[in-house]
């Protein structure tokens, strides 16, 4: 992760922010900042550094990729990059920046758990639609950095746009090919796909370029770009997809529920919008629980000790932030909802395919962190 300086608070201090998710990132203010927040990228979720102090205004998560912060200082890598990629091109290294190649791998797992939904015998999909959703994703992060590029100049002069390291105009056209590949990638496997990739693009332009700054509209915005991440890997089987299209809505209440909380991890929340939160959390993890057990044995008793699993994770925290809604309990629920997503994904995995797919969503989280050891993830 990239350094960053001190933010030095303003007298009046920020109000709340709140965490989107995006099929993309994470949006991190910078603490008591009167200018637009920042964002950090979403799954980046699943490599957010809690305690979090944001700015003035409202973040999102899941965004494209983003920057988050812990104790004023942007959250640093401990080992470091690899020599090859420090002793390399410059400008190779300024695009693995913009890239965050740790939050691009968390994307895969949306779509393995709707490719399990879908039906594993369609495989000959399986290579665009992963490749698509690394490149939409990707995309995603990268033009989110060009959209925050006048805040980075203050707030992380060290990026590679505000550096000068990478031109505005060059990351644009990075971004908009990313996204372009794609939706020519998901086009590779099916119409279906190519629409869905299409509604996604849509989304991430939303809310890297507007969706993010409202609080009305970037949870929302946020979720979408989740759930339609899933149904990108149930398009595999576009005739699955017909049927199989309400399971979307357990991920995207699910990220609903996080980023409404999120929403007072600076100076607070109140116990109605933790309540709020917390009913939305339980509606997607009965959701979530209904699919489990209506699967055959094998792979029902999987999905629901994954279920399990998620509820043991995220459900005490949250309770906690309903019963005393200070700024650290919150903080500590929202952690723990965007480190538990993958084990949300793992559990349709292993409800429509078995515990043998659902190690392989399990593993795109142990990918994820070991990449993080070596690249930035804000």
């Amino acid at each position: 992760m990239t350094p960053s300086s001190p933010v030095r608070p303003e007298p009046d201090g920020g109000r709340h922010a709140h965490v989107s998710l995006q099929a993309g990132r994470v949006r991190l203010p910078a603490m008591g900042s009167k200018r637009c927040p920042r964002t950090a990228t979403f799954f980046e979720m699943t490599n957010v550094t809690l305690p979090l102090k944001w700015p003035h205004g409202f973040h999102n998560w899941p965004e494209s990729g983003d920057r988050a912060q812990s104790g004023g200082f942007a959250r640093r890598n401990a080992e470091g990059p690899p020599p090859w990629f420090t002793s390399g091109s410059p400008m190779l290294r300024a695009c693995l920046e913009l890239l965050r190649p740790a939050n691009v791998v968390t994307a895969l797992a949306d779509v393995l758990a709707g490719i399990a939904i879908a039906g594993t015998a369609s495989r000959s999909t399986w290579p665009w639609l992963l490749l698509a959703t690394v490149c939409l994703y990707a995309g995603g992060v990268v033009l989110n950095d060009v959209f925050d590029r006048e805040i980075d100049r203050v707030e992380r002069p060290e990026r590679p746009i505000p550096s000068g390291r990478v031109s505005a105009g060059a990351a644009a056209a990075l971004g908009g090919g990313l996204l372009a590949s794609g939706i020519v990638a998901a086009a590779g496997a099916n119409t279906t796909a190519f629409l869905v990739a299409m509604a996604i693009a849509a989304c991430v332009l939303l809310y890297d370029a507007w969706g993010k700054r409202h609080a009305a509209i970037g949870p929302l915005n946020m979720a979408m770009c989740r759930a339609l991440n899933l149904l990108l890997g149930i398009a595999a089987v576009p005739a699955a997809l017909a049927s199989a299209w309400p399971v979307a809505s357990v991920p995207l209440l699910y990220i609903y529920a996080v980023t409404t909380i999120s929403r007072g991890e600076v100076h607070g929340g109140s116990s109605r919008a933790a309540t709020s939160a917390l009913v939305i959390l339980l509606f997607s993890l009965a959701g979530l629980a209904l699919i489990a057990s209506r699967a055959g044995f094998e792979h029902a008793v999987p999905a629901l000790v994954l279920v399990g699993a998620l509820a043991w994770r995220v459900i005490p925290p949250f309770l906690a932030a309903r019963q005393r809604p200070a700024a650290a309990t919150i903080r500590t629920a929202v952690r723990r909802g965007v480190l538990s997503l993958v084990l949300l994904d793992a559990a349709l995995a292993a409800a429509f395919a078995g515990p043998i797919f659902a190690a392989a969503v399990l593993a795109t989280g142990l990918v994820a962190g070991w990449l993080a050891r070596m690249f930035a993830v804000t």
